[in-house]
Order: C-alpha cells, then sequence, then structure tokens
C-alpha cells in the first residue's frame, strides 16, 4: 500500500473508497481489484519443448 504524508492510500484508483465486501466467510466477500493471473496461451497454441544441448569438444 502507497503511504502519502505518512497515511495510508488507496491504490485501486478511488482513494479511501473500499468498493469490496468483506465477510467472515472468505465465498461470501467480494474483492475490489480483479485477480492476479498469469496470462494464459492462446487454446490454439501448439505444446512444444525444446531443449538445445551443446556438444562439448575434448
Amino acid at each position: 500500500m502507497a503511504k502519502a504524508n505518512g497515511k495510508p492510500k488507496a491504490t485501486n484508483g478511488t482513494p479511501g473508497k473500499f468498493s469490496g465486501k468483506i465477510s467472515l466467510d472468505i465465498r461470501d466477500s467480494k474483492p475490489d481489484w480483479p485477480s492476479f493471473l498469469e496470462k494464459k496461451a492462446p487454446e490454439i497454441s501448439p505444446n512444444v519443448l525444446v531443449i538445445l544441448k551443446r556438444k562439448w569438444q575434448q
């Protein structure tokens, strides 16, 4: 969380306003920002693994 003048500041674009919902059970809670998920490859992308091995000369 960023700080301004020593006081915490919201970093979700709307300072000071939380638009989510906090409940005792996580299933009833709602987030204020989207999850941090890694990007996925498109469905049509092939599954390819390339291994390069260098042969050392003696």
